[in-house]
């Protein structure tokens, strides 16, 4: 849940979590697997108002491993995918749908 603000019309209204910016690619960046991951993974995070800090791991997981993973810079194995996906509230399933819509949908672009 989002953290509560103090000020504006309803003092008390929980702040609600921002939407991720949009990915742009530089030229002739490929569109990856990883990327999309990534693309998913943090559209998830925000969505649940969490932070990185909130999918780590004692000291399997990591913040700037989740900060890499979002960013397509590395590759999950299964066991990341399933924590990741229980810290969200999903199964590890959707997580791997939601990837592949997305590179279902930049294919088609």
């Amino acid at each position: 849940m989002g953290r509560i603000v103090f000020s504006g019309p309803n003092r008390f209204a929980p702040e609600m979590p921002k939407p991720p910016k949009p990915i742009t690619l530089a030229d002739g960046e490929p569109f990856t697997p990883q990327l999309a991951f990534g693309i998913v993974l943090r559209r998830e995070r925000l969505v649940r108002g969490l932070k990185q800090k909130d999918l780590e791991d004692d000291d399997k997981l990591v913040r700037t491993y989740i900060s890499k993973l979002e960013r397509g810079e590395r590759q999950p194995n299964l066991l990341t995918i399933i924590h990741l996906a229980k810290c969200l509230d999903m199964e590890p399933e959707e997580l791997v749908r939601e990837t592949m819509k997305l590179i279902s949908e930049h294919r088609g672009t």
